[in-house]
């Protein structure tokens, strides 16, 4: 009897460790349609934005994490020590066979995006539409770097025609 109360306890003890909410395990826990950003998963990365408009540049820090058991992955930025943020949540639609992106800022911006997996890129496409200028769509696109960090790169489609915007270099910190 009391080796089993002793077996029990330490399943309980095991059980408990794991439901933690440890990140050394994410990369284990990861879906297998979301292991293509494994290589993000657990780090924290920052980069330089140039504002054109001002000549100057803004720092952002971009934090990349599995959430809901694997089944999920959560982006967070911050702009200037938390001046705007936003947090993505990606997932695979298994019904659908396709990736989805929910955005939300602290702007009040929110939106859903499809994105697709094209050799060493991950391309996202955002519908712009209904703002109040003439972009109607964003592509942005993530490759990996050999420094360790990755390049984001940024292009506007107005009038029928894809206008180069930013290439951020992110450096894992």
């Amino acid at each position: 009897m009391r080796k089993t109360l002793s077996f029990f306890f330490a399943v309980f003890l095991f059980f408990l460790n794991i439901s933690k909410s440890d990140h050394s395990n994410d990369l284990f826990l990861l879906h297998d349609d979301l292991k293509v950003f494994k290589y993000f998963i657990g780090k924290t990365f920052s980069g330089e934005i140039q504002n054109y408009k001002k000549d100057s540049y803004v720092n952002e820090i971009v934090n990349w994490e599995a959430i809901f058991k694997g089944n999920g992955i959560r982006i967070k930025h911050s702009i200037n020590n938390d001046e705007f943020i936003g947090e993505s949540i990606i997932m695979f639609d298994g019904k659908e066979k396709s990736y989805s992106c929910w955005y939300f800022s602290s702007g009040g911006i929110s939106n859903k995006s499809k994105f697709l997996i094209e050799d060493n890129k991950i391309i996202f496409f955002e519908d712009v539409s209904e703002n109040n200028n003439s972009i109607t769509k964003i592509r942005t696109s993530y490759i990996i770097s050999e420094n360790g960090g990755y390049y984001k790169k940024i292009l506007y489609l107005i009038n029928n025609v894809w206008v180069k915007g930013n290439n951020i270099l992110y450096k894992n910190i």
